[in-house]
């Protein structure tokens, strides 16, 4: 059941999407890519600050791009 659920993950960040994102808070910007990827995620404000501002803009891209670009090495 949990490799079932590993597959689909993995096809969630294979979905390609667009996105125009300028000065929005990582928070902001993370419910974005969720709202257009048709799904959500969460992660540990302690690591990353949902107040930071940030800017990406992606036209056809792969969430996981997408993510890379937003949270480098986090990812």
């Amino acid at each position: 059941m949990l490799s079932g659920v590993r597959a689909q993950a993995q096809g969630q960040l294979k979905k390609e999407i667009s996105v125009s994102i300028h000065q929005k808070a990582l928070s902001q910007a993370l419910k974005e890519i969720s709202r257009k990827g048709g799904f959500t995620f969460s992660y540990n404000t302690k690591i990353l600050s949902g107040d930071s501002l940030v800017n990406v803009d992606a036209a056809g891209k792969p969430v996981l791009q997408i993510l890379e670009q937003l949270l480098g090495k986090w990812v």
